[in-house]
């Protein structure tokens, strides 16, 4: 399917003219702009968009140059046109851009060296400088439209339970309140993701620290050159009394290109547009790497869906949470074959939904969350 072009005066963006239009207020405009390089005199045309942001009004005006509109317009009986699928995706990346800067604008503040919050290792490798709007918070995910784990704040009742559980089988194994933003997590039901065996297994998420040298070396984890994220996590497997490692690598240069970085490369299956894409490699203290690997990234659930779909997967949320906080979904899949095996999604909530600084996270935009893609 098609899509016809409307052709743009140059001035339209300044006058707002709707008059070309149908009648009413529109949220989306489509066309095509002439253009010209001023040295040598020639005419082009450029793809342009107009969006309104559906949650807060904001306009969204992007004009592509001249190669990328070649990419995607064609002209047919003197009409621009472009494709549909083209033009879906174009809007789409716009709004996984705006999802992506309203989790972190109402998800994270700002915060200052010295606080106690973030190491001066983080701060100094400008990995991070906001944290959580509160302590107060859990993760629920779901696998399979079912929930699966859940993720507790360090200082929750459940997370002090779980640190207690732990300390059982591993006594002080770790400093647990390092930092007050660190988590506990643990399995709820009967589905676990291999390579773990148990459900009687919790993780302890380290928070705002790199990897130490001490502990790539406790693990026989080989210094790559991976750029790692702001934390990472210890497997405790309470029934067979085994913990394993999990590193979270930042995707870039060296994870994403083989023919530069063979040694660093990390396969991946494709994967659906998306923002902030990051890698999890699990490893046994005999410095064993698992099999498989977690690849996570953000985007909006009509795209998500349309993947799973797409793909013959199981789409990982019910209706019912659709509309809440979504903030990542990530995928595991073997490291050889790049089988998916489970696809999850991360809903973020809190302990206390009068907490003021929460608001943002129980006000999130329907608009772009509830509604199935068709």
């Amino acid at each position: 399917m098609k899509v016809e072009l409307l052709q743009l005066p140059n001035n339209w963006l300044e006058n707002k003219d709707w008059s070309p239009f149908d009648s009413g207020i529109k949220t989306t405009i489509v066309g095509i702009r002439a253009d010209g390089d001023a040295e040598s005199g020639r005419i082009y045309a450029r793809l342009a968009i107009y969006l309104v942001n559906p949650k807060y009004g904001e306009e969204f005006y992007m004009e592509y140059s001249e190669d990328d509109t070649k990419k995607v317009v064609f002209k047919e009986n003197d009409k621009f046109w472009i494709l549909k699928e083209d033009l879906d995706y174009l809007i789409q990346g716009w709004e996984i851009q705006q999802y992506h800067e309203w989790l972190y604008d109402s998800g994270i503040v700002q915060a200052e060296r010295g606080d106690g919050n973030i190491s001066d290792e983080v701060w100094d490798a400008g990995k991070a400088d906001g944290v959580p709007v509160t302590t107060k918070l859990y993760d629920d995910v779901f696998s399979n439209k079912e929930l699966i784990k859940q993720d507790w704040n360090i200082s929750l009742p459940r997370a002090i339970e779980l640190k207690a559980k732990v300390n059982e089988i591993f006594p002080d194994d770790q400093d647990w309140n390092s930092n007050k933003y660190n988590i506990m997590g643990e399995y709820v039901g009967d589905s676990i993701r291999p390579p773990y065996k148990s459900t009687n297994s919790v993780t302890f998420y380290h928070m705002y620290q790199l990897p130490s040298k001490e502990l790539l070396e406790q693990y026989k984890v080989p210094d790559v050159g991976y750029d790692y994220k702001f934390w990472h996590a210890i497997k405790y497997d309470l029934d067979n009394k085994v913990k394993r490692l999990k590193l979270v690598i930042e995707d870039d240069e060296k994870t994403s290109n083989y023919q530069t970085n063979p040694t660093t490369f990390i396969p991946r299956p494709s994967l659906p547009q998306c923002k902030d894409v990051f890698f999890a490699k699990i490893f046994n203290e005999d410095g064993t790497e698992a099999d498989e690997y977690d690849v996570f990234f953000v985007t909006i659930p009509a795209v998500m869906r349309d993947y799973c779909l797409k793909n013959n997967l199981d789409f990982p949320l019910p209706d019912s949470r659709l509309g809440d906080y979504i903030w990542i979904y990530g995928l595991v899949y073997d490291k050889t074959s790049l089988e998916i095996k489970q696809v999850k999604a991360y809903i973020k909530y809190t302990t206390d939904p009068s907490d003021p600084a929460f608001t943002a996270f129980t006000e999130f935009n329907k608009t772009w969350n509830s509604t199935p893609s068709e």
